[in-house]
């Protein structure tokens, strides 16, 4: 075997390494990407948003529907995105639930796809069209006859998918002028 035999077997033999380095380089390329999408994964799933309804605002004029104007803030980790809000607003004489229920307005669903960064809010308005022509609810509300209650859920996706639920039901206090939450899990609750 002469000089040159022995360059073509050790360029060949040298072509074939590449090759398989080559192979064993696109192969280890796509472990990796495996398992950095298996790692965002596995942030996202424990490093979940959590949003939460703050700072209702009301707005009532006679002539006017009532308005609502909320912050759903994401206290959370990693990104949302609103997939459906629903509130209602409830009247209610003084007393205890369920008897003292006097109106249940019918519920808004607003279905719209919301992105909220971890960290950011966006505000929701909401409207009872039903009580734009009652000045005497407004009257009675303001003079404690009746009470006004807002009751409603936000369903929203982390980046997997996973849908949660955060539900919120709250009182308007005419003294402070301000709505308080009602101690209660059932109502008052982030999944």
């Amino acid at each position: 075997m002469g000089e040159a035999q022995r360059e073509a077997n050790a360029t060949e033999t040298i072509a074939r390494f590449t090759v398989v380095l080559a192979i064993v380089g696109m192969v280890q390329g796509a472990f990796i990407g495996w398992q950095l999408r298996l790692a965002n994964k596995e942030f996202v799933a424990s490093h979940r948003p959590v949003l939460k309804v703050r700072q209702l605002d009301l707005t009532m004029f006679a002539g006017n529907p009532f308005r609502i104007r909320y912050m759903a803030v994401n206290t959370g980790a990693s990104r949302a995105t609103i997939l459906e809000q629903n509130a209602r607003f409830i009247y209610m004489r003084p007393g205890n639930f369920p008897e003292g229920v006097l109106l249940c307005a019918p519920s808004t669903a607003v279905r719209q796809e919301i992105k909220i960064a971890n960290g950011g809010f966006c505000l929701i308005d909401i409207f009872d069209p039903e009580s734009e022509e009652d000045n005497g609810m407004i009257q009675d509300i303001r003079d404690g006859r009746r009470r006004l209650f807002v009751h409603g859920y936000i369903a929203y996706a982390d980046d997997l998918g996973v849908i949660r639920r955060t539900g919120f039901y709250r009182w308007y206090n005419i003294n402070n002028r301000r709505f308080s939450a009602v101690d209660d899990a059932e109502y008052e609750y982030t999944d």
